[in-house]
């Protein structure tokens, strides 16, 4: 009897371990997860919603929410890819601060769509030798911080390749933890829902 519920325990903890880095039901302060390209991300960040997505200017080129990123000499460095959620904050904070979200992986080099495509359906654990995750906390200002995941998931669902125009859509779904000094800081039921055209594939 006691086996039986330790196993119904162990169960429930490994089921809410998993929903901690899945996207959660519809909540309205936050886009929903969706695969057709809306081009915004989002998540909770200790509770806090924080949302990232592609800002658009009648005075210049958009500032696309997504970014990737590959290594170009590889005799220099290993194989990385960077996918990097841009231009992220916190829903209803005192003060804006950019928060971006910066998934590296590891033994990879995504120049276009038809390479993306192949990771479709692919999770990747983080603080592995595959992956880890970032949090880029007003990076572009000398009060800049980087706080590197403790544990977590990135699980790419869907890319679909498109033409006229040349464009692939990506969609997933993320989460991690990480240590900001002394406290745990939870990112939890990420998903964002990208498109890209050719050009947004930048060498680090």
């Amino acid at each position: 009897m006691r086996t039986i519920a330790t196993c119904i325990v162990l169960m429930a903890l490994l089921q809410s371990c998993y929903h901690r880095f899945e996207a959660e039901p519809f909540d309205p302060r936050i886009p929903a997860y969706t695969e057709k390209g809306n081009n915004d991300a989002a998540a909770y960040i200790d509770g806090e919603p924080w949302i990232a997505s592609t800002i658009y200017s009648p005075w210049s080129s958009p500032s696309f929410g997504i970014r990737f990123q590959y290594t170009q000499d590889t005799l220099a460095r290993p194989f990385e890819t960077r996918l990097s959620l841009t231009n992220g904050r916190i829903l209803n904070a005192d003060k804006y601060v950019r928060i971006d979200a910066v998934f590296r992986l590891y033994g990879l080099r995504i120049t276009n769509g038809q390479e993306l495509k192949a990771l479709e359906g692919r999770k990747f654990e983080f603080n592995t030798e595959e992956a880890a995750a970032e949090l880029w906390v007003d990076f572009y200002s000398p009060d800049r911080d980087t706080l590197r995941s403790e544990k977590g998931a990135l699980y790419i669902r869907y890319v679909e390749n498109r033409t006229n125009p040349e464009t692939t859509i990506i969609s997933g779904t993320f989460g991690f933890e990480t240590m900001a000094e002394d406290s745990l800081v939870r990112m939890t039921s990420g998903r964002f829902d990208f498109r890209l055209d050719p050009t947004e594939y930048y060498p680090l």
